[in-house]
């Protein structure tokens, strides 16, 4: 996760294994990662039609302007941890494929996240890394996303 900004070109010489360029600034800070504004989250992936969740998913949360990107694959349980900008809105999509068959989100979900700062390894503490919610997921055939039909989404 992190926002960076070109302070320079390079040009990657393969005979040399070099990169050849110049730096157009020095000074000040050049990566703007705030770790003071991040924050660990829990989500659970499941499956749209029973709810069951799905192992191997691949997660990513988009918020802050798309400065902010997180990615992951959730575990056994369909649980996934994520590093966010705190205190802010963020969606989520998901992906896995389960033998022949394609899961992908249909909707994003939208989480807004906890104003306090952890890190990383707040991963599987309920405290500093909270579970915000489930996100659904559905099979994908034919290049369609099948939804149930329900009276509410």
């Amino acid at each position: 996760m992190g926002h960076w900004i070109q302070m320079g070109n390079f040009d990657f010489v393969p005979n040399t294994l070099t990169y050849n360029g110049s730096v157009t600034s020095f000074g000040g800070v050049h990566n703007l990662d705030v770790p003071l504004d991040a924050v660990c989250v829990t989500i659970q992936v499941v499956n749209w039609w029973d709810l069951s969740p799905m192992p191997n998913a691949q997660v990513t949360a988009h918020g802050g302007g798309g400065q902010y990107e997180s990615y992951g694959t959730t575990d056994a349980n369909g649980f996934v941890c994520l590093l966010v900008q705190k205190n802010a809105q963020f969606s989520v999509e998901a992906s896995v494929t389960v033998g022949s068959s394609y899961y992908a989100t249909p909707i994003q979900s939208t989480f807004t996240s906890p104003n306090f700062t952890s890190d990383a390894s707040a991963c599987g503490n309920s405290v500093t890394c909270p579970l915000l919610g489930t996100h659904k997921i559905s099979l994908v055939t034919g290049g369609i996303i099948n939804l149930p039909v329900t009276s509410e989404l």
